[in-house]
């Protein structure tokens, strides 16, 4: 997803950065990892005492797709045997010597 979309989709986790002085160098990567601490922060007040690898993955797969800070990609869920967030992609041009950021020339594709 590009442009205005994922600018308005975006704007909660900017404005977050922003208020706490932090700077936005690397959009994607600040913005997934802010939503990844925010998931397990999240699932962690819930387990309290109730700690196992097991149950923390399921707290995980039942979190991240309820949490408000959202994530770079367009849509994130887990589930049982599902272990990747992100199914989809988008097809990219990149330019020549990498000097100029990637083009998206597709939208988001779903397999």
């Amino acid at each position: 997803m590009a442009g205005p979309k994922r600018k308005a989709r975006l704007l909660r986790n900017k404005l977050w950065l922003h208020n706490k002085g932090i700077g936005l160098t690397d959009d994607a990567v600040q913005i997934n990892t802010q939503f990844a601490l925010t998931v397990v922060s999240d699932v962690l007040g819930h387990m309290m005492d109730s700690f196992s690898r097991n149950y923390f993955i399921e707290r995980i797969e039942h979190v991240v797709g309820q949490t408000p800070m959202a994530s770079a990609y367009q849509s994130v869920g887990l589930g049982p045997g599902r272990r990747f967030a992100v199914r989809g992609a988008a097809v990219v041009q990149v330019a020549d010597g990498g000097k100029e950021p990637p083009k998206a020339v597709s939208g988001w594709i779903v397999p």
